[in-house]
């Protein structure tokens, strides 16, 4: 469909163009001034066979038009086909397939190349046109004519066809997204100033002669003359000019700036000699010395540009021996090796296991695992129950290596633990933590940490970051995303340094990823890292694997991507998944007049998990309470109301964003007194109390949460 095309369009062009100038530029017959004649060798040489048999077509469509004979038209045609088709044969030879290229003017050979061939082309075309006039009877091979025919091909073919091709070659640089070399923009320049002033040339002598030259053939044979003159002297000028650049200044600039791209992208040279079995110190030492060559090549042409050729020369020398020396004391502090296996096996046996400490738990699942490298390290996890309700996980790293690592780390470790089991929240508990750390740290080393609390019933995380790799987060059915939140310092940094905690809200099908920097540092057989990018983009491949076999995913991956390369650091991850609290939630507005609707969502949920219904009695007057006390007196413009039902017990709460009340606070009325006697108020959530067995108060957000908990076999009223 292609080829289809480009035969249509070159036709039409070529028609197009023709029809007009036999009009208005005829000279005789069979000869008029033609520009068309400039597209059979210029569409030739872009589009092969295909551009030059649209040219034909369109030349036999043009004759037919102007009434030409059927033994002109045919002649023409298969004439018409060679002129456009040998260009393309002279410049690329005979072969099956050329690469899929454009002609491009970017030297003085090509140049002259081109001017030849366009020249012997003309000369071709107006021969075998000459001789068919002579055979038909028509004209005559050595006249006027058959010079007018010659002419007119050459001279278009240089003030057209050049600016076709360079347009050509433009395009196809822009769509390769290349720019043009210094020695083609020279080139280009010159020949458009060579085709300008042909081009002025023409006109300036069609003024002059026009007027007392009356043989129209012999007017047009003489400007061509002159334009083919200017352009050839000119041309010929600006080709030995150009021939002292391309060897003097243009091509040795061209061939150091290459020279400078290829010194600065070694190791991608280095890459591909290690496929082809070379090692990558032999292949270094082989590409200095090639670059090395190149510049005692160009150190020995004259002027500036040898002397940048000598001074880039002893920069690669230069940079050479420093880059050396830089990578001799890297790998020299990189093989210190001072670690003791002992150390890192008690580092983990101290971890605790999720399988045997958290195997009942319902609303989660958490797993981790710390793999130590040869050198050891001081990276820990833990995780613990601070309450009935509130789950710790933290992942930290220790700074520094060996048994002075391992020791901090036990340190460290126990401090956190008790300080989050004793402190009013988390950030203050790496408040403490940072204080007793920093007592006596005489070799100066700190801890990073990450650790979240995470209210099981609310699904409310609170966490603190001390300086540590950010964790990923998946919701529900989406991706893992890093979180964004802004890090504190570093444990055992400064004494006195104030943590702040931050907080979030997980629902049912969220996951967190924690992990140390001993995953995105991991280092291949290159030396190139792991990466933030590369894990999250694991993660992301399977985003809703349970935990365990996350954190088996990313392991496998680590490893492959490490190769044969040795592990850098400890690798130390840990996976959470929150199942959610079990809660079915009812939202819409505080108005007494839909309370059997959520007495109705409270009791499908008991008839489901089979409450008893001596149970359900209390919690429905309870809730009926709890509901008007919202709908008379909170002012709220929402409500929800969430149910979850176990083995054990039910559990309800009431949120709403009315004005803060606690009830709970308020006191029991005495219920001794009579009901003329007692004050107002307080009986309903008196009574509320006494048939609930526990009952827990918060304002969270802006909103009244209140829950309340009953079991199934309460020995209340």
């Amino acid at each position: 469909m292609k080829k289809v095309k480009i035969v249509f369009l070159t036709a039409l062009l070529f028609f197009l163009i023709t029809i007009p100038c036999r009009q208005i530029f005829n000279l005789s017959d069979l000869t008029e001034v033609r520009p068309a004649s400039a597209f059979p060798p210029a569409f030739g040489m872009l589009f092969g066979i295909w551009g030059a048999l649209g040219c034909a077509i369109g030349n036999f469509a043009a004759d037919i038009l102007s009434g030409y004979a059927l033994e002109i038209c045919i002649p023409g045609f298969l004439i018409q086909l060679l002129y456009g088709y040998l260009p393309y044969i002279m410049w690329f030879g005979v072969r099956k397939k050329r690469e899929k290229s454009v002609i491009r003017m970017k030297n003085v050979r090509h140049v002259v190349k081109y001017i030849g061939i366009v020249f012997m082309d003309s000369l071709f075309m107006a021969v075998m046109l000459g001789v068919l006039l002579e055979v038909t009877g028509m004209g005559s091979l050595f006249s006027q004519s058959s010079l007018l025919l010659f002419f007119n091909n050459l001279v278009f073919c240089l003030i057209l066809g050049i600016p076709i091709m360079i347009l050509a070659d433009l395009a196809a640089e822009q769509e390769k997204g290349q720019v043009l070399t210094l020695n083609v923009r020279f080139v280009l320049i010159f020949l458009l100033l060579s085709v300008v002033s042909a081009v002025l040339m023409g006109v300036s002598s069609y003024g002059e002669m026009y007027h007392y030259v009356e043989d129209k053939v012999a007017l047009w044979n003489r400007i061509y003359i002159r334009v083919s003159v200017d352009f050839f002297t000119l041309c010929g000028i600006s080709i030995c000019f150009l021939w002292y650049l391309e060897k003097n200044i243009t091509v040795p600039i061209e061939r150091l700036a290459e020279l400078a791209g290829t010194y600065a992208d070694r190791k991608k040279l280095a890459e591909g000699k290690n496929q082809e079995g070379q090692t990558e110190e032999g292949s270094g030492k082989l590409e200095n010395r090639e670059l090395a060559a190149v510049c005692d090549e160009l150190s020995c042409l004259h002027g500036e540009t040898g002397h940048l050729a000598a001074a880039f020369k002893k920069m690669i020398q230069d940079v050479e021996y420093y880059i050396s020396g830089i990578t001799r004391i890297a790998a020299e502090k990189e093989r210190i090796h001072a670690e003791l296996q002992v150390a890192s096996q008690m580092q983990a046996d101290m971890l605790p296991d999720s399988g045997k400490i958290l195997a009942g738990s319902r609303e989660f699942t958490l797993c981790a695992k710390m793999l130590p490298a040869k050198e050891m390290g001081g990276d820990f996890y833990d995780f613990f129950m601070v309450d009935e309700d509130n789950l710790a996980f933290l992942v930290a790293d220790v700074s520094g290596k060996g048994v002075p690592a391992a020791l901090f780390m036990v340190v460290a470790k126990t401090l956190l633990k008790n300080r989050t089991r004793s402190a009013a929240c988390a950030a203050q508990a790496f408040t403490d933590a940072n204080k007793g750390l920093c007592q006596d740290n005489y070799n100066d080393m700190f801890v990073t940490a990450w650790m979240g609390v995470l209210t099981i019933s609310t699904g409310r995380l609170v966490f603190v970051n001390a300086g540590h790799t950010r964790p990923l987060i998946r919701q529900k059915s989406g991706s893992y995303t890093y979180l964004t939140e802004r890090s504190g310092f570093v444990l055992a940094g400064m004494e006195d340094v104030q943590y702040t905690q931050q907080e979030l809200y997980l629902e049912a099908g969220d996951a967190l990823f924690l992990y140390t920097d001993g995953v995105t540092e991991a280092n291949n057989t290159e030396h190139r890292l792991y990466g933030e990018e590369r894990l999250a983009k694991v993660l992301n491949k399977e985003p809703d694997l349970p935990p365990q076999e996350t954190l088996n995913v990313v392991w496998e991956d680590v490893m492959c991507y490490q190769g044969e390369a040795e592990q850098f650091d400890d690798i130390t991850m840990l996976a959470f998944y929150y199942k959610g609290n079990g809660y079915q939630t009812k939202t819409g507005k505080p108005d007494m007049a839909n309370i059997e609707e959520w007495n109705h969502f409270v009791d499908r949920i008991l008839e489901e998990k089979n409450f008893p219904q001596k149970e359900m009695a209390k919690i429905r007057i309870a809730v009926d309470e709890i509901f008007s006390n919202i709908c008379y007196y909170s002012k709220a413009k929402t409500v929800t109301i969430g149910c979850r039902v176990d083995e054990e017990e039910a559990t309800l709460y009431f949120e709403d964003d009315g004005i803060p009340y606690n009830p709970l606070n308020r006191p029991d009325p005495d219920i001794s007194e009579s009901a003329e006697t007692r004050k107002e108020g307080g009986l309903g959530i008196y009574l509320v109390k006494k048939r609930m067995d526990s009952l827990h108060y918060e304002y969270v957000e802006g909103k009244n949460r209140l829950t309340m908990v009953k079991n199934r076999n309460a020995k209340n009223v």
